[in-house]
């Protein structure tokens, strides 16, 4: 196991991914779809992934995705939220 990523890298890279992949986290905060917890966990669940440099990569190269890759560790959730 590896010690956490550092939070505001990961904070964005978890938005970065929800916006491409259409998962509007304010929107499903708003609307109950999702809890602060929940957003929260997210974020933690990114911080404790093994490869944050290929989601950045994945970022940079990405024109709009309808899902995130295999590798995303908040794969299911962002599916889950996305319009």
């Amino acid at each position: 196991m590896h010690p956490m990523g550092e939070i505001r890298k990961h904070f964005w890279l978890t938005l970065g991914m929800a916006k491409q992949c259409h998962a509007d986290l304010g929107r499903a905060l708003a609307q109950g779809e999702l809890s602060q917890t929940e957003y929260a966990d997210l974020v933690t669940a990114c911080r404790g992934c093994d490869a944050p440099h290929a989601c950045a990569d994945w970022l940079k190269a990405a024109e709009e995705h309808a899902t995130p890759p295999e590798y995303c560790v908040n794969r299911r959730r962002f599916t889950e939220l996305a319009d």
